[in-house]
């Protein structure tokens, strides 16, 4: 995890242990989307998910990509969009969180359960 990433994961380790809920980080997209077709499989093999919520059962509730200044490269936008149309296709919500200097535990924790 990038240093951005680890302040990140401590502050929403807060918020899903007190919804009862756990975190996974830099989770395989294939993991998540387990896409049988051979083209697809070669665009999602090598990416991954920056924090997966779960249930305690590791039913998956919701996808979180923390999108810091390398997000607005050319490369990384079409990257993005790739991604965003992936979870479209899924009943699995992706939310998308600018890196900050600092997080506010009562909005993001509101943003999370919006999502849930």
């Amino acid at each position: 995890m990038t240093r951005n990433e680890l302040k990140f994961y401590k502050q929403l380790k807060k918020i899903t242990d007190k919804l009862d809920l756990t975190i996974f980080a830099q989770v395989s997209l294939y993991q998540i989307i387990k896409n049988k077709e051979y083209k697809d499989f070669n665009k999602i093999k090598i990416k991954s998910i920056d924090f997966v919520i779960t249930e305690n059962n590791g039913k998956i509730k919701l996808c979180i990509e923390l999108d810091d200044s390398s997000h607005n490269k050319n490369n990384r936008i079409k990257r993005d969009n790739f991604i965003n149309e992936i979870f479209k296709q899924t009943n699995i919500n992706l939310l998308r969180i600018p890196v900050q200097a600092f997080y506010n535990l009562e909005t993001l924790e509101n943003k999370i359960k919006e999502q849930l």
